[in-house]
């Protein structure tokens, strides 16, 4: 409205529709307070090998965290976030609604980009996606919500693709580091953010609609990739 100045309110969890109500009930700090946990036990660091077999693969795995006392501060964290949580939920109002919709946002960007990075490196044999961008995910889901991490998944290829292009053509190399458009696609979203978020809130209110097709769009991604491994190598191996 011309002369009227901007509102700026919170992008909370359940955007656009209200604060769910089942969150403000005790489900809602026990999420959060997993979802956080959950996180600080995947920043251990660990290796693992699966040349010896799967279960010699989780004995190593455990063996590696052990031998670090990482895992003791991380798993400190994760006590001290969850009882953070909770007391925040006893507060309850605006900080709790705040403080929930980071941690949500925090867990649906890493578990977004981690699905991404299993699914590629399944379908092409090879490391798809660092750990670090899973990182990058997470912090970006914290504090734009996890609404965001969507849109920035979706326009951060737009600006790869050119460099991407680029770099194929005069020097050949066909891996590119997508952390720099993840940050990039990010950036645009918080400067375009009035243009952006009346156009993308009406997918947001599919509700569990938009995890199927989510979870739709992993698998045909799946199938697409293998199908460009497979012929990659027809083509190498002539």
């Amino acid at each position: 409205i011309p002369g009227v100045p901007p509102a700026v309110g919170n992008l909370q969890v359940g955007a656009p529709v209200p604060f769910p109500a089942w969150l403000v009930t005790w489900r809602g700090p026990a999420l959060c307070s997993a979802a956080f946990t959950v996180w600080c036990l995947a920043l251990i660091p660990a290796t693992a090998t699966m040349r010896r077999g799967t279960w010699k693969a989780i004995q190593f795995y455990f063996a590696s965290i052990a031998r670090r006392s990482a895992w003791k501060r991380l798993l400190l964290l994760g006590v001290i976030g969850s009882i953070t949580i909770w007391g925040a939920w006893l507060i309850g109002g605006a900080r709790w609604e705040a403080l929930c919709s980071a941690t949500i946002g925090m867990a649906f960007g890493a578990a977004l980009i981690w699905s991404v990075r299993i699914v590629g490196t399944l379908a092409l044999r090879e490391e798809a996606m660092g750990f670090g961008d899973v990182t990058l995910m997470a912090m970006i889901g914290a504090y734009l919500g996890w609404q965001s991490t969507l849109i920035v998944l979706f326009l951060s290829p737009a600006g790869a693709l050119f460099v991407a292009l680029a770099q194929w053509i005069f020097t050949g190399r066909r891996d590119i580091a997508f952390g720099p458009y993840l940050c990039v696609g990010a950036l645009y979203l918080i400067v375009r953010w009035a243009a952006v978020w009346p156009a993308a809130a009406p997918i947001f209110a599919m509700d569990w609609l938009l995890i199927a097709i989510l979870a739709a769009c992993l698998l045909l991604m799946l199938g697409l990739l293998m199908l460009m491994r497979i012929a990659r190598q027809a083509i190498t191996d002539r």
